[in-house]
């Protein structure tokens, strides 16, 4: 029998912490899911070959946007602001986004867990208030992670 294999979507996703069943929020948009092995380039003596050495993996930081609601994301900003001020262990957190080929749903399963390891808050930010605007009011969330994985 054949079996379909389209490609995921990239706007049917939920996030929420590692180990709870309760989504996070809803976001628009999150960037910044990248890894990326950093290179020595060498040339070995005697040859023109030019070879590139791996030298460490790093990670950006992942932006999360989205319309406001909810606290838990501000909360948790708050207690490492907290955490830093009196000189406490920082609350690092696992971030689960599920991603899904259809709505998501009580019911639904997602096809890829991206896991965003060891995350910290490092920047919350507002997007402009304005009077004379109705533009819907931005959240982002910056979150730097000292590992992606996928999990199935």
């Amino acid at each position: 029998m054949y079996e379909r294999n389209d490609p995921l979507t990239s706007f049917r996703f939920r996030v929420r912490f590692l180990g709870e069943n309760k989504d996070v929020a809803g976001f628009s948009s999150i960037t910044g899911l990248e890894l990326k092995v950093e290179t020595e380039t060498y040339q070995e003596g005697g040859s023109d070959q030019v070879i590139s050495l791996p030298k460490g993996v790093s990670y950006t930081n992942a932006v999360f946007k989205r319309g406001v609601s909810g606290k838990e994301l501000y909360d948790w900003y708050k207690k490492t602001v907290s955490s830093i001020y009196n000189k406490e262990n920082l609350p690092y957190r696992d971030i689960v986004i599920l991603i899904y080929d259809t709505v998501p749903s009580e019911d639904a399963q997602p096809k890829w867990q991206l896991i965003l390891e060891s995350s910290i808050p490092v920047k919350w930010s507002l997007s402009e208030l304005n009077a004379g605007s109705n533009a819907v009011l931005i959240e982002t969330l910056e979150i730097a992670f000292r590992g992606l994985r996928r999990h199935e």
